[in-house]
């Protein structure tokens, strides 16, 4: 008799009823491995609604002050601003992204991840990201 974790017994006997138990239990550890699936997806879903949250909130804030100029370009404020201006969009689109290929193949993911690492490495080259950025324009 095999005690599985979740008080699911499989009783061995030298018959064909070993393969039945077999595949019984590898059920048992496909809907956990599921469970856990959706609780990653759930978890990532939530960072990802707030990283948009924030990054609108960024946008709409520099957009208004853009009219008004409420905040002096030296505060603490509009520095945070701009930095969200500038990071947080990536953020949300890698955590989309890494939403979207987590259940991918391990090719794909690679690859997904090299271009995200990509990305922020140009980010810390300000000449290479305005070459960038202008080619694109």
């Amino acid at each position: 008799m095999l005690n599985h974790k979740n008080n699911f017994y499989c009783y061995f006997v030298l018959t064909n009823k070993i393969d039945f138990c077999i595949v019984i239990v590898s059920k048992e550890i496909k809907n956990m491995y599921d469970n856990q699936k959706e609780v990653r997806k759930q978890i990532l879903d939530c960072i990802g609604c707030i990283a948009a949250v924030i990054t609108i909130l960024a946008y709409l804030v520099l957009c208004i002050n853009s009219v008004w100029s409420f905040l002096d370009a030296t505060t603490f404020v509009y520095k945070v601003l701009l930095a969200v201006k500038t990071w947080a969009p990536l953020v949300v689109v890698g955590i989309v992204g890494w939403e979207f290929v987590a259940d991918k193949h391990l090719a794909v993911r690679i690859l997904f991840y090299a271009a995200i690492a990509l990305l922020v490495i140009f980010m810390f080259f300000p000449s290479t990201w305005t070459q960038v950025v202008g080619f694109v324009k």
